[in-house]
This record gives structure tokens, C-alpha cells and sequence, in this order.
């Protein structure tokens, strides 16, 4: 059974020292370190970072979590994202925030791509879910998608020199950034994903040769 916003969050409430003795019990973290989550609600599937990031601002990965829900299922024909696609992520995107905040996360961050951006009810449903969970759902722009995934790359290219191409296939779309350091020049976000070229171009399981030519 689903639980309210209200009645998840008066448990992270009545739970928050515990979550922050077991993030402290972590090898290596500190008073001054900051745990954080963030949740990003693709196409295809829901993926969960719980992070820990130091006053230097470097991040240690405490915790992943991934789940195909398919919310962009038929919304290349239709338009809109259904209601089961709807009842899959939500039941995801619960779980999701519940281990952040049992994880210990002291901020969580909740963001949709493609999906939620392209469909017309797709505000509605951001709405809808930010109301479930009890934090924001923002949407984010093809551009600031972007540049987030060309931020994420580049942290792990820590001492890399020189022209960085960064190229992102989501369900959705793909973005395709150029940059160095961690800021990117130029930055485009195309509407191809694996969804919908699937969903447009494969209509057999297995799919026939002329499919895949």
C-alpha cells in the first residue's frame, strides 16, 4: 500500500538521528561531510544517487539504485504518458525516496528529463508526483539536462586535459555536449531516444531483418 507524502515525511522526521548515525557510520565520513540524494525520472527507468560530498565539494557514492518503469511507454503515438506508466514510477519514485532519507540523505533532489518535459500532461504529472513524495519534481530543460551530464562525466575526468565530446543516449533523447574542464561550450539535446525508435521502428519479438536494417 502506498503511503502519503505527509505520513512518509513525519517518518523521515521521527527517524532523522538514526539516518544521520548511520550516514556517520560510513569509512571515512565526517561531521562536515554533507549526504545527499538525487533521483532522476528518465524515459525508461528511475535512478536513485545517494552521495556523500566533502568541503572540497568531492562526491563519494554511498548508494545506487536503477528500475526500468517506462514512463515514456506510447508517448511517442500518444502524446501523453498513461496512467500504468504513471503507477510505475510512482511506486518506484516512493521506494526511491524512502531509502534516500533512510540512507541518511539531509537534501534530496527530484528531476525529470524527457518524458515529463515532451508529453502535455506532463506538468500534471510532475505535479502529481511531487505531491506523493513530498519534494519538488522538477523539470528540467533539454539544455540544463545537458549540461548536468556533461558536469557528471567531467567529475570523474578529475586531471584530464583539453576538448571533451560527451554524447548521453537516454529513452527519450540524446544529448551531445562539447566542453572542457567541467563547463560545457555547446550542448544540444535531440529528441532520439531508445523508447521511441523503438516503440517507431520495432513492432516484432524478436524483430524481423527489415527492422534492423
Amino acid at each position: 500500500m502506498l503511503r502519503s507524502a505527509r505520513s512518509r515525511r513525519q517518518l523521515a522526521a521521527d527517524g532523522d538521528a538514526p539516518s544521520r548515525e548511520r550516514a556517520l557510520a560510513t569509512p571515512g565520513i565526517t561531521e562536515s561531510t554533507v549526504r545527499i540524494g538525487a533521483v532522476d525520472i528518465g524515459t525508461n527507468s528511475v535512478r536513485l544517487l545517494v552521495a556523500d560530498v566533502d568541503p572540497q565539494q568531492r562526491l563519494r557514492t554511498a548508494h545506487r539504485m536503477g528500475e526500468i518503469s517506462r514512463l515514456g511507454e506510447g508517448l511517442d503515438r500518444a502524446g501523453v504518458i498513461d496512467e500504468p506508466a504513471v503507477l510505475r514510477t510512482l511506486d518506484c519514485l516512493e521506494r526511491f525516496v524512502q531509502e534516500a532519507e533512510y540512507s541518511g540523505a539531509s537534501h534530496i533532489r527530484v528531476a525529470g528529463t524527457s518524458a515529463l518535459r515532451s508529453a502535455t500532461n506532463g506538468p500534471a504529472v510532475a505535479a502529481r508526483f511531487s505531491e506523493r513524495i513530498g519534494y519538488p519534481v522538477e523539470i528540467l530543460s533539454g539544455e540544463e539536462e545537458a549540461r548536468l551530464v556533461f558536469l557528471a562525466v567531467s567529475s570523474g575526468l578529475a586531471g584530464k586535459s583539453g576538448a571533451t565530446v560527451v554524447v548521453d543516449i537516454g529513452g527519450g533523447s540524446t544529448e551531445v555536449i562539447v566542453g572542457s574542464g567541467d563547463e560545457g561550450r555547446e550542448l544540444i539535446s535531440l529528441p532520439l531516444g531508445c523508447v521511441h525508435l523503438t516503440e517507431r521502428l520495432i513492432h516484432h519479438d524478436p524483430p524481423l531483418p527489415e527492422e534492423l536494417d
